[in-house]
Parts: C-alpha cells; structure tokens; sequence
C-alpha cells in the first residue's frame, strides 16, 4: 500500500526497529516527547496505533494533534485507569472480576476477605502487567502490597479477584469499515 511506517519505543534495540521505515527512540509513555520528535519529522501522519504495547493515552493525544482518527483522549484515561474502566464495565454490564481499592495496607486487609484467594494485587494506572502480582495466600502479604504500591504514582491499588483461564489479545486497524488483524 506504500505506506511507511515509524516505530518508537525507548529501546533502541527493539525487534520492531528492524521492520520499520524509520525509527525513533521515545518512551511510549511520553506522549509530549513524542509529539516534539514527530513534529520534527514534518511527514504527513495517516495514522497511528499501538502494537504490543498498552498506550491509549499516547495513541489518542498524538490522533489528536495529527488530526487522526483515533479514540479520545478522554476514553483512553478511562481504560488506562483500571477503577475507572472497571466502573464503566458494571455500568454497562460487561462482566469483570470482583475487586476494590486499596488506599493502604489496612484497607487491603480489611477487605481482603471480600475476595478468595488466589487475587491479583496491580497498579490501578498500570501497563504492560509491571507491578501485577498472583497472590496465593496472607504470606508476605505486606511486602507484596508495597512491591505493587511503589509501581505506581497514584496513591491507591486495586485488589481483584483471580479467574483462572487463557487471555488473548488482538490488535489490528480499520480501513474504510473493514477490519484488519494485525496481532495476537
């Protein structure tokens, strides 16, 4: 289709530099340095997605100052702040594992029974499982809820209940109403 591609991420020795038409060293996370290094480029951007990588908010906010079509800026908060998309979820019915907000460690244990073991303790603005952790039992229950609460920069994690199974993941992108796998 004659379409070049740009990837950016922070490692400059990623697979991904090998496949692409034009590579820029950025944290995916950054969405403000991104923008000033593809201003720079002075390329015309037709598009722009997220391969392997849970970056919504950067996505929309580069969609955005292109002119893109993309989600908004204002969806892709929501399903990067886990109480808020697992909110959004039971307001629309979409079923999601039991869970609650842990404020501190005293909270956690308060309500930790709410749950069963095994839960999963995670960053509510998490990325990339970094900082999720299986829980089994009370065992250095205290050390794990910190481990977790120093990945994050917010002042709550979220404690969820396990269900057991395979979980799939599929990227793509659209293309005048047709859908085009691109990962799994």
């Amino acid at each position: 289709k004659g379409i070049k591609s740009i990837a950016i991420d922070i490692n400059s020795k990623c697979p991904a530099k090998k496949y692409c038409d034009l590579f820029i060293k950025a944290s995916t996370r950054n969405p403000s340095e991104i923008l000033k290094k593809l201003k720079l480029l002075k390329k015309k951007l037709i598009g722009v997605s997220t391969l392997g990588t849970d970056t919504p908010q950067t996505v929309s906010k580069v969609a955005k100052f292109f002119k893109l079509k993309a989600i908004s800026v204002n969806s892709a908060i929501n399903v990067s702040h886990k109480d808020r998309m697992k909110k959004n979820f039971i307001k629309n019915k979409i079923n999601t594992p039991k869970y609650f907000i842990c404020s501190s460690f005293k909270k956690l244990l308060k309500n930790i029974k709410k749950l069963k073991y095994p839960i999963i303790l995670k960053p509510i603005d998490g990325r990339g499982s970094e900082g999720v952790l299986y829980i089994e039992n009370d065992q250095n229950l205290k050390d794990k809820y910190f481990e977790v609460k120093n990945k994050t920069n917010l002042k709550n994690i979220i404690a969820e209940q396990y269900l057991n199974g395979e979980q799939y993941s599929a990227e793509g992108f659209f293309e005048n109403g047709k859908f085009y796998l691109s990962g799994v």
